[in-house]
């Protein structure tokens, strides 16, 4: 059994989210923070225009309300056993209903879960580092302003390839704070902009849905959103995972002196953008209020780049990518120590006691000790190699893509324009010359252009035209 607990403790230190058991209060405070606070409170008034005033606010505050006494509820488990801490889901989810049946409940829902939101951080990262770059753009007449959206994700993809290799989950103290900070920046932009805006002429607070079932829809999607807006708990026993304990100090409470400072950031952050969005604009605000807001352009592009900020946090304190954050697997024979029987609660450690002492006797097994040692270093080599490869492979793909579609972007001359343009019937000189500056700088909309019918030509120059002097 000492060497199963040996092993076991081999691993704990291993693992990014154990490996550094140093934090303090503080960092339970703006962990959970950026674990919690999120883009999703952009999209607090729409759901209020689907619930109206007093559905709205009674829904909120029962949410802030729910997930404070739940989160409390796991910080009380964490350490429930006397001698014991529960630092992931799937072993308080052992404890709770047994060895197997407790992987088959939790680790699924897990995996969906952590699965899901990586994907809702890298559009949301994506699109607002997009967002960002079309404002900024919009006003100082980038040529490359049609750069889609995949570009984006796969940029805000790459920042990861560096954070990633953070060694624990203290190390990432820094992006976590600054992702906090971020969320309070770009929270505090919204309610204020919308404050200043002020009350819109007409403005309406009835339900956006015309009949029952749209009402009825329209209810519960609100409540999809205020549900995601306050999905935070999937890192909460991560977060303790990292603070010390004592049977003195147990980590509950400086665990729990953050989690208030956290509460209490949240609902600075949420209640003023959810009642000051949806009282400015009513149930015409958009699904992201600073669509709605628009102006001034320089605050609303700083706030995306906020968001962008945040979400790198959000993104790296997320379990599923700190939990092997830069860490080559060597120890797939002993991960069955963590998932084996009765982790949890100590039963059937001789069964890891047997594994331990059978694996101990292949690697000291005298003349074919050098020869196993050997054939595993080897076999390590060649998976090592095998991923090398692969990555390699990935990234040779990707970049031989990236430069098909640089060489197929169409070099625009200002003859081939001139002559295009020239041709259409009715246009104006000055209008020629416009539209041959703008073409050259958007080859997209010429190429549009020529493939129009005649016709249609001079209608589709001056709506370009239009939409290039009204975006000055």
């Amino acid at each position: 059994m000492d060497e199963n607990m040996k092993r076991q403790k081999e691993i704990e230190d291993w693992l990014p989210i154990t490996s550094a058991r140093n934090a303090k209060w503080w960092y339970s405070a703006f962990h959970n923070v950026t674990a919690m606070v999120g883009a999703g409170v952009l999209g607090l008034p729409y759901a209020m225009s689907q619930l109206g005033w007093g559905p709205g606010v009674a829904i909120l505050v029962l949410s802030w309300v729910i997930t404070l006494y739940t989160l409390w509820q796991m910080v009380e488990m964490h350490e429930m056993v006397p001698g014991k801490r529960f630092d992931r889901y799937h072993e308080l989810g052992q404890h709770a209903f047994g060895d197997k049946l407790g992987l088959w409940i939790v680790v699924p829902q897990q995996i969906v879960v952590e699965v899901g939101v990586d994907i809702v951080y890298m559009v949301t990262g994506g699109k607002s580092l997009k967002k960002f770059h079309d404002l900024i753009c919009k006003q100082r007449q980038c040529k490359n302003d049609d750069i889609k959206t995949t570009y984006f994700i796969m940029i805000f993809a790459s920042v990861h390839f560096v954070l990633s290799h953070l060694p624990n989950f203290n190390a990432i103290a820094g992006v976590s704070l600054a992702a906090a900070v971020m969320s309070l920046s770009y929270s505090t932009i919204a309610w204020t902009s919308s404050l200043h805006k002020g009350v819109q002429p007409e403005v309406s607070y009835a339900l956006i849905g015309q009949s029952n079932a749209a009402k009825v829809l329209d209810f519960f999607n609100a409540l999809g959103t205020v549900a995601f807006a306050y999905a935070g708990h999937n890192v909460v026993l991560e977060i303790q995972a990292t603070i010390p304990s004592t049977p003195e100090k147990p980590s509950k409470k400086p665990m729990w002196k953050g989690v208030i400072v956290a509460y209490i950031v949240v609902a600075i952050c949420y209640f003023p953008v959810s009642l000051l969005g949806y009282w400015v604009f009513g149930n015409v605000v958009s699904d992201d209020i600073l669509i709605s807001l628009e102006k001034p352009v320089w605050l609303i592009a700083l706030a995306n780049l906020f968001v962008v900020i945040h979400v790198i946090g959000s993104y790296q304190a997320n379990p599923s990518v700190a939990s092997y954050a830069n860490k080559y697997i060597e120890h797939w024979d002993d991960i069955s120590i963590l998932l084996g029987p009765d982790r949890a609660v100590g039963d059937g450690g001789e069964h890891h006691e047997e594994g331990a002492t059978m694996m101990d006797d292949e690697a000291c097994d005298g003349s074919s000790s050098s020869i196993d040692t050997t054939s595993m270093s080897s076999k390590k080599k060649r998976k090592s190699d095998s991923l090398a490869d692969a990555v390699t492979q990935v990234v040779d793909t990707l970049k031989s893509y990236v430069e098909a579609r640089l060489k197929a972007t169409p070099t625009l001359g200002g003859k081939e324009v001139f002559d295009e343009v020239s041709k259409v019937v009715g246009i104006l000189r000055p209008q020629v010359l416009r539209a041959v500056n703008m073409f050259v700088e958007m080859p997209v909309k010429f190429q549009v252009l020529k493939d129009l019918p005649s016709d249609q030509k001079l209608d589709w120059i001056l709506l370009c035209l239009d939409e290039r002097s009204r975006s000055f």
